[in-house]
């Protein structure tokens, strides 16, 4: 019986696709499983618990104070810098309530959003990554952030470059950040996870410097909120019936 166990859980290692693309073995499922449904369980939380505030405002004008709508704005920050979650809903919600006056401190939660998304994918270890995405048996994902991390910084942007097509490929140098910028702001964005989960992913790829990153988001997310201090809330009451 005990040959019989050693057998198959040698057998069961020589399966692991992971162990046969050379990383270290997937935890188990069960491990998985756990650890997904605490972080998932925390997120949550968190969305609920921000979207009952967003709620409660709305049906209370007496609630409509400045230290509120700072909450509301951190709230909204957080939001925005989860991937998939719809965010920009709110912020859009906040300037149809509060108009030209609350315009900057939405900008700038945006901002603060986007670049707290960057800074999880750009300062968090290749070790804890690859232990998220082996927790969802992401196998690409892991091989992907195995491979970067390995790779020196100036090597990164070569490799990234011969697996894109040639159009993205040629603009990924120095024009790598309008780029970025454009991919925030477009429509379809929502689908590849939106302003949180591009930032995300451009933090993962360790080829933005924040400096820049945070100076991209602040121009990129400039238009919305100048246009709303210059003509008022009804464009984003425009943009929130076009979405």
């Amino acid at each position: 019986m005990r040959r019989t166990g050693a057998m198959m859980r040698i057998r069961m290692d020589q399966d692991d696709p992971f162990e046969r693309a050379g990383l270290p073995p997937a935890p188990p499922l069960w491990v998985s499983m756990g650890r997904m449904v605490l972080r998932l369980a925390l997120i949550g939380v968190l969305v609920l618990a921000g979207y009952w505030a967003i709620d409660w405002v709305m049906r209370n004008e007496a609630a409509e104070t400045w230290p509120v709508i700072l909450g509301l704005i951190l709230i909204y920050g957080f939001l925005i810098s989860i991937p998939f979650l719809p965010g920009i809903e709110v912020g859009l919600g906040l300037l149809l309530m509060e108009g030209p006056d609350v315009a900057p401190l939405v900008w700038a939660g945006t901002v603060v959003g986007l670049s707290l998304a960057y800074c999880v994918g750009h300062f968090l270890p290749g070790r804890m990554l690859h232990t998220f995405f082996a927790d969802l048996r992401m196998l690409r994902a892991c091989q992907l952030v195995d491979r970067l991390d390995r790779l020196p910084p100036e090597d990164r942007l070569s490799w990234l470059r011969s697996r894109m097509p040639g159009w993205i490929a040629a603009r990924l140098g120095t024009g790598r950040y309008v780029i970025l910028g454009l991919a925030v702001n477009l429509p379809g964005s929502a689908l590849i996870g939106g302003g949180g989960g591009i930032a995300l992913t451009a933090g993962l790829s360790r080829l933005f410097r924040p400096g820049l990153v945070v100076l991209t988001f602040v121009i990129a997310t400039s238009p919305v909120p100048i246009a709303v201090m210059i003509w008022g809330p009804q464009v984003a009451d425009w943009l929130a019936n076009r979405g």
